[in-house]
């Protein structure tokens, strides 16, 4: 485990590959004011400190912080090995570990640091946002082309991001999710304002 600058936390395989993350901590009191709070990482111990002592707080206070294990895709993990479901309109798209060319693999090099702009200010790590992006992408598109070319299908899908803690519209964005129409396995998706 490794903390962040934003104060979350990385988990990592024993070879390094990231596996999953811990978003920030928060916290708050009855009445909604935020409470200071931050993690402590002592080797596998990950511990949230809440520093309500001597504060002028109503309890009860929550602190839930979200984690996410997504990024289960390690370096001699099979590219066939699924990462997440998402079913929706024409049955349940795959998204597997893949390679450089389709699926999770693909997304992380060749479009992290696109989702990690449009995560700045929500709360929310990139993975967050692809996730978001593909579920809603595949149970509610705006747009659905079955044949872009090459087997492929795409679906669009517009999203209003919001901070996780005031619940206040960010930012809006339009993402194409593109999949191999024989499988539904998802070979990309991104930030996309035309959509399909």
């Amino acid at each position: 485990m490794i903390l962040r600058a934003d104060g979350g936390v990385d988990l990592f395989e024993e070879s390094g590959e990231i596996i999953g993350n811990v978003d920030p901590p928060w916290a708050v009191d009855a009445a909604g004011a935020e409470v200071p709070t931050h993690f402590e990482v002592d080797g596998l111990t990950l511990t949230q400190v809440v520093e309500h002592i001597g504060g002028d707080w109503e309890y009860g206070i929550v602190a839930d912080p979200s984690t996410n294990a997504w990024g289960a895709c390690g370096l001699r993990t099979s590219p066939t090995k699924v990462v997440d479901r998402y079913p929706g309109k024409g049955g349940t798209y795959t998204l597997r570990c893949g390679d450089k060319n389709y699926g999770y693999r693909h997304i992380l090099q060749n479009h992290r640091s696109q989702f990690e702009a449009l995560a700045a200010g929500t709360g929310k790590n990139w993975r967050d946002v692809a996730d978001m992006a593909m579920t809603w992408a595949a149970k509610d598109p705006d747009k659905t082309v079955m044949n872009v070319g090459g087997g492929k299908g795409c679906k669009s899908r517009l999203l209003f991001l919001r901070n996780n803690r005031t619940n206040q519209v960010v930012r809006q964005q339009r993402f194409a999710m593109y999949y191999v129409n024989s499988s539904l396995n998802i070979v990309t998706v991104y930030p996309k304002g035309s959509g399909c």
